[in-house]
């Protein structure tokens, strides 16, 4: 539990570096969602497209971290941790914007509430699935059938 915060705060540090204080003094805005990419086919620019694949892949660790972190692992918990990250997302455009750095645009909170959403969800259904194949290997059929495998392997390496 600790190293999991250590490690959310240790993200929200390089976040917030890559995102503020490793930007120039210039100032755009742009509200139009998705622009970057009718800007991206429109000029072929394909560093637009990786700018908001990084910006979707900055936010996963956020949402895994974030949702191992939370005992509580429903829909409503789900929701307001990507809620929350989203505002984290939405509060790093205002200082951008506040302060001049870069290009404050409504494409990066989108990409990033993805990102986190993938986060948060591949979270769940790691729990899921990890849950499943526990319940599964203490049925007492397989759990049978998993003790004669290890009994074999054990007798052929002993």
């Amino acid at each position: 539990k600790v190293i999991n915060i250590l490690f959310f705060i240790l993200w929200l540090i390089c976040v917030v570096h890559m995102t503020l204080f490793s930007r120039k003094s210039k100032m755009e805005i742009n509200l139009i969602p998705f622009h970057f990419i009718t800007d991206a086919i429109k000029t072929g620019n394909e560093e637009l497209f990786r700018t908001g694949w990084m910006n979707i892949i900055l936010f996963v660790p956020g949402g895994m971290l974030l949702s191992y972190g939370i005992n509580k692992a429903n829909a409503l918990s789900n929701i307001l941790q990507i809620i929350l990250l989203s505002l984290f997302s939405i509060l790093i455009e205002v200082l951008q914007w506040y302060y001049q750095l870069g290009v404050v645009e409504i494409d990066d909170v989108i990409c990033n509430s993805i990102g986190t959403t993938i986060g948060v969800v591949s979270i769940v259904w790691a729990e899921k699935i990890i849950l499943s194949l526990t319940l599964l290997l203490h049925h007492p059929y397989y759990h049978s059938i998993y003790s004669q495998i290890n009994n074999i392997l054990l007798s052929y390496y002993s």
